[in-house]
């Protein structure tokens, strides 16, 4: 469209009205000393609501960030991650389990910036638990100089469906989460792999799903 600013588009057409609907949310919770059963659920579903929205555009942009301007930083060890992810998963307070390490992980090298490594992993697993409603187990493994991540999650053939689950770019979760920026929705880590050379597949077999994510690195 001749003329449309999409960052103004959303960061201030779209954000302005957002704000407004938090604020009149806010307003109309504080009038309301003793509220019935159905107003106290019709506020809960504004708050999730126009929670919701302000994660789907915080997460469109930094997803557009990494398509548009990702460039590589200094090489890092893959060894650190797992520490790495671990640290960010109690921080942020996130109902997410550790990932298990397994293999020769300090043998590769990474160029991708730490900080969006570990946001897209973490990320994927609580998309994976929010679209499946089942606890996701990870693990991070390396070899012939790839990195790989893991995530299994019990559940029917018909339980996910592929092409929802990689297209959104936040999913909601069933319970409220703390609001640290580490709930990014699949689109965020296909950008980041895009980049760094990498791929990601979900595939169900004998009642699981696994969401596999590689990465390709150097060796030191």
């Amino acid at each position: 469209m001749s003329g449309f600013d999409e960052r103004l588009f959303y960061e201030h057409d779209v954000a302005t009205p957002l704000n407004n609907l938090e604020g009149a949310r806010y307003l109309l919770q504080a009038s309301l000393e003793n509220p019935d059963e159905r107003t106290s659920e019709a506020m809960e579903i504004l708050q999730r609501s126009a929670r919701a929205l302000e994660k789907m555009l915080f997460w469109y942009w930094e997803t557009r960030k990494v398509e548009e301007r990702y460039s590589p930083g200094p090489a890092w060890s893959a060894g650190r991650l797992p520490a790495l992810v671990n640290e960010a998963v109690e921080s942020s307070a996130v109902p997410l389990e550790k990932p298990e390490a397994r293999g020769d992980i300090p043998a590769l090298e990474l160029t991708a910036p730490k900080e969006i490594v570990v946001a897209a992993l973490i990320g994927a697993g609580l998309t994976l638990q929010a679209a499946s409603r089942q606890k996701a187990r990870w693990e991070i493994s390396a070899g012939e100089g790839v990195l790989y991540v893991t995530f299994t999650v019990a559940g029917s053939e018909e339980s996910l469906d592929p092409a929802t689950f990689f297209r959104k770019i936040y999913w909601p979760p069933e319970e409220e989460m703390a609001a640290a920026p580490v709930d990014a929705g699949l689109p965020y880590l296909t950008a980041l792999l895009g980049k760094a050379g990498g791929g990601r597949e979900l595939v169900w077999s004998r009642g699981q799903w696994r969401l596999e994510a590689w990465i390709r690195g150097d060796k030191p």
